[in-house]
């Protein structure tokens, strides 16, 4: 699914130039939906990835919103806090498991929110080795995804630290079970994450506990790797989900001060 670049590019600055810091957010997910109705009439339709053609435009516009150095509000609902902060004083690390959903940077914001930033990030940054929470100023540590990429994450869990990671190469590919190997070998704890846009624009970020997060054995993994492919199925609308009694937390990123800002919608 591809929407050409160029055009998200001046749709995302004139969104910047026109409007303030407080409405940039809404409108980009205005015109995503706009977009997003229009490719279901092209040869979209046939495409696996249609359900998540709003989202993966509108996660294309914040990036190069963000990309622009100036912070804006983003709302975001956060469910299952708690397991965040119970697994971050586990002293043998903490690994934050996702898959490549649109939206997944705004785990990370989630992360930033709750002051529990992760020690780095497994891919996805720039060539510097940083990575931009959309929205924000904040940039975290990124690693590169390469032979080296499961040594650096142990030296990480080790010493105490976190790490957030996606384990699958691209939506809807097998998840891989190797990072989970490392948390069982290492004694760390996983928390898996998923994100997703409700119809009000919020997006929802719910992080949960896998059966056994310290995946102890490969009977445990396979376990860990079900749940969340149900939990992904529901995300993706190909199945019903049970929701767990999860604490909730509401938040947007500060506001800019843009003087023409107005209160976040």
């Amino acid at each position: 699914m591809h929407f050409p670049d160029p055009v998200k590019s001046i749709i995302a600055r004139s969104i910047v130039s026109f409007l303030p810091a407080s409405e940039w957010y809404s409108a980009a997910v205005r015109v995503s939906r706009l977009l997003a109705r229009m490719m279901r009439w092209t040869h979209y339709r046939n495409d696996p990835g249609k359900d998540i053609i709003e989202t993966s435009v509108l996660k294309s516009l914040l990036q190069i919103i963000s990309s622009l150095g100036k912070p804006f509000p983003i709302p975001v609902r956060t469910l299952g806090a708690e397991a965040v902060l119970e697994a971050w004083n586990h002293p043998r690390g903490t690994v934050i498991c996702s898959v490549h959903l649109p939206l997944w940077n705004s785990i990370l914001g989630s992360l930033v929110e709750l002051n529990c930033s992760p020690t780095a990030v497994l891919g996805g940054g720039r060539p510097d080795g940083k990575l931009l929470v959309f929205g924000s100023i904040v940039e975290l540590q990124s690693l590169p995804i390469n032979q080296c990429i499961l040594i650096k994450a142990q030296r990480i869990l080790r010493s105490g630290g976190s790490v957030a990671t996606v384990i699958d190469t691209c939506l809807g590919n097998p998840l891989n079970p190797n990072i989970l190997k490392l948390v069982g070998s290492v004694g760390a704890r996983a928390v898996f994450a998923t994100t997703e846009l409700d119809e009000n624009g919020e997006i929802l970020i719910r992080f949960s506990n896998p059966p056994d997060p310290f995946c102890k054995s490969d009977q445990s993994i396979q376990s860990y790797l079900e749940y969340f492919q149900a939990r992904i199925d529901h995300v993706l609308g190909f199945s019903e989900w049970a929701p767990e009694n999860d604490e909730e937390i509401s938040y947007s990123h500060p506001e800019s001060d843009d003087s023409r800002s107005q209160p976040t919608f």
